[in-house]
Formats: C-alpha cells, sequence, structure tokens
C-alpha cells in the first residue's frame, strides 16, 4: 500500500468526520462513557471480589462456653475442634481473663464501687482457620460446621461473621448482573452511533462511490476511509474516557487519603484497564464502521 493510498484514505475519513461533527461527537462521547463505566464497574467488581476473598481468607471464630463448664469439658470440646481439618490454632480463655479483659475496657469512674462479679465474662474458645482463598461452597461449609458448633453442650454462643461474608457474596453477585447489564446496553448503543454514523458517510458519499467502482475499485479500497473513521472514533472516546477516569481516580484516592485520613489504596487505572480503554475503544469504533459498511457496501 503506497503512502498515496494511505494519505488519500485518511483525507476521506476525516472528510466523512468533517460532514457530520455531531453525530461524530455523540458516537465519540458514547464510546467514552462506554468505556468508563465497563473499566468502572469492572474495577469495582475486581476491588470488592479481592475484599471479600481477603476477609474470607482470615477467619476468626469465636464460641462462648458455659460459665460453670468443667475443664475436662473444654479439653474435650478444644480437641474436637483441633482434629477439624484446616483449623490452625485453639485458645482457651478462661472465665476470670476474660473478665479481666472487659474490665480494663471500662472507665475507672463506672468501675467505682462495681461488683467485680457484676462485670460480664464467659470462657471462649479463639478458633482460628488456615488462612487461604475461600469459594463460596467452603463459606457454606464453615457456615454449617459453626451452626453444628453451636449445638455442643456446653458451648452457649459463636461468633464467626459468616452471615457477613454470605451476604457479601450475594450482594456481589447481584451488583455484578446489574453491572454488566448495563454495561451491555452500553456496549451497544456506542457501536449503533458508531454505525449510524458510518451509515450516513455511505449515504453522502454514494455518488462517488458508484464511481469508483465503475472505474475498477476494490471493496477493500472503498471501505478503507470508513474503517479509519469508526477506528479515530473508537481512539478519541479511549482517550476522552482514560483523561477521565484518571481524573476520577486521583479524585478519589486524595479524598480517601488526605480528607479521610485512610490507606487504602485503590487502583481505578491498572495496566489491564489502560489495555481496555485503548484496545476496547479502537474495537468499538472498528466493529460498528465494520457492520455499516458490510451492510451498506454489499459487493
Amino acid at each position: 500500500m503506497t503512502l498515496y493510498r494511505i494519505g488519500y484514505f485518511f483525507r476521506e475519513a476525516f472528510k466523512n468526520v468533517a460532514r457530520a461533527p455531531l453525530l461524530t461527537a455523540i458516537a465519540i462521547l458514547t464510546i467514552a462513557v462506554s468505556l468508563i463505566l465497563v473499566g468502572f464497574f469492572g474495577g469495582l467488581l475486581d476491588s470488592a471480589s479481592r475484599l471479600i476473598d481477603k476477609v474470607a481468607e482470615d477467619v476468626r471464630i469465636t464460641a462462648y462456653l458455659d460459665p460453670k463448664i468443667g475443664a475436662l469439658e473444654v479439653h474435650t470440646i478444644t480437641e474436637a475442634i483441633k482434629q477439624r481439618e484446616g483449623v490452625e490454632s485453639v485458645e482457651f480463655t478462661p472465665l476470670a481473663e476474660d473478665r479481666a479483659k472487659n474490665r480494663a475496657l471500662l472507665d475507672e469512674e463506672l468501675l467505682a464501687g462495681l461488683d467485680p462479679e457484676s462485670i460480664p465474662g464467659s470462657p471462649t474458645l479463639e478458633i482460628v482457620l488456615e488462612k487461604k482463598r475461600r469459594l463460596r461452597k467452603d463459606v457454606e461449609v464453615i457456615s454449617t460446621w459453626v451452626a453444628q458448633l453451636r449445638g455442643v453442650d456446653g458451648v452457649s454462643e459463636v461468633e464467626a461473621g459468616m452471615d457477613k461474608i454470605r451476604i457479601g457474596l450475594a450482594f456481589y453477585d447481584v451488583f455484578g448482573t446489574l453491572a454488566w447489564a448495563i454495561c451491555i446496553v452500553l456496549v451497544v448503543a456506542a457501536v449503533f452511533f458508531v454505525f449510524s454514523t458510518i451509515k450516513m458517510a455511505v449515504h453522502s458519499r454514494a455518488n462517488e462511490i458508484e464511481i469508483l467502482r465503475l472505474v475498477g475499485a476494490t471493496p477493500r479500497f472503498i471501505r478503507m476511509p470508513f474503517y479509519i473513521e469508526g477506528i479515530f472514533q473508537g481512539v478519541m472516546g479511549s482517550v476522552i474516557a482514560f483523561a477521565v477516569v484518571l481524573w476520577i481516580h486521583g479524585r478519589l484516592d486524595s479524598t480517601i487519603r488526605e480528607e479521610h485520613m485512610l490507606d487504602i489504596h485503590i487502583d481505578l487505572v491498572p495496566a489491564q484497564m489502560i489495555l481496555w480503554f485503548f484496545v476496547g475503544g479502537t474495537l468499538l469504533g472498528l466493529l460498528g464502521s465494520v457492520f455499516s459498511v458490510g451492510r451498506y457496501l454489499r459487493g
């Protein structure tokens, strides 16, 4: 392909853009919005997945025992728990020690004249599970075991926080389904607007295209400027999307770290997201132009 042909293709592509600036701008902005939301939702879902995994990875279970439980019963329950697969350690805290910990949490003024026996306390077993990535089925297995542990003689209550993990997983599933449904609609809209823009360009050049056919121009020669126009719209949408997300990332990071003093790292522009912006935008623009040209320039 000669430089003259390449130059011709680009000149014709930008002529098409100049003929329909408003529709081109709408197509570019639609692509940008699609890329931003798909990337943003994707980033949020990825962060939420990693957060849930981190919470589910470090599971600690507290079993509160009957204050009148005997040492033999404590030993029996402890050994039974230790035998369970996945249990890293079990630590027993006697009633007096637990009561002392609770006493340390109270204000001295409240403790003045207070009967030490009235301070709440309970012998407890702190169960630490092995750290590992847990799937939904693992969470269900642990929840079932916690329910069984509540029914053991000598155990009055069990806290594990599994309900919060299960709620988080359920929210992730619902939010993920809704987010991707919205993203699909936006991607289809972006392709449609590029399709419409290219279609108008094809109609506006109908006579010129017919002349090119009569003088022997190949289908690829005729279609190339329209492909370049679609790619241009995709690239411009990518640039706008990247700039907007980069600005949002900077503002969000500044708000979390400087205003709220939280040491939380949120990365909205990882390498794969940058790749998605530019490759995804280019493909959306090209896809719209291919559909349009294929529909109106057959043969």
